[in-house]
């Protein structure tokens, strides 16, 4: 099975929102890069109300080891390649955005410890003050995922409260899970 296809899930959120852009009611940019510089610009520039990040997440926690819990998010790296970037780099980038929800469509980006929850990626965020953040707390499956983003979105626009977007999402991501399984 495989994992999360980002250019899948852009083309699900741009046919969703396709009809709200040309009435003028959504307003959408996707960068050209997976870079967290071109995110923070991007964040300057556009100030996004709703944001997905798209990609893969990994949540990092050894008990034994000393070292806190925390997640990473990988981004393209200035000179090409995968960057790692950790949770507290992230919430930083975010921080007074103006952005109102975060969607994680990455693996273990919803994760936490469970000797210690004030930890992980989709926490972090939240706990800089984004009202709404949705993360996974396992790998994502490429076809659960894009439908998970459309009905997401499809809820979205027809302007649901986030908590109903996300059932949607579940909904047709779950039954999607049921029928693979």
């Amino acid at each position: 099975q495989s994992r999360l296809d980002v250019e899948e899930e852009q083309s699900q959120v741009l046919e969703a929102l396709n009809p709200w852009q040309a009435q003028g009611l959504v307003q959408l940019e996707v960068p050209d890069d997976g870079r967290l510089s071109t995110l923070r610009t991007l964040l300057k520039d556009f100030r996004p109300h709703l944001l997905f990040l798209s990609g893969h997440g990994k949540f990092h926690h050894a008990p034994h080891s000393g070292e806190a819990p925390y997640a990473t998010f990988l981004f393209e790296g200035e000179e090409g390649g995968s960057q790692p970037v950790r949770e507290e780099e992230i919430a930083a980038a975010l921080l007074g955005s103006g952005v109102e929800c975060v969607v994680l469509s990455a693996g273990e980006s919803g994760m936490t410890a469970s000797d210690a929850l004030a930890n992980g990626l989709a926490w972090r965020l939240h706990h800089i003050g984004i009202p709404h953040v949705i993360g996974m707390r396992e790998s994502v499956l490429n076809r659960a995922g894009t439908l998970f983003t459309r009905a997401f979105c499809d809820a979205a626009v027809r302007r649901q409260p986030v908590d109903v977007a996300l059932q949607a999402g579940r909904g047709v991501a779950g039954l999607q899970a049921v029928l693979h399984d």
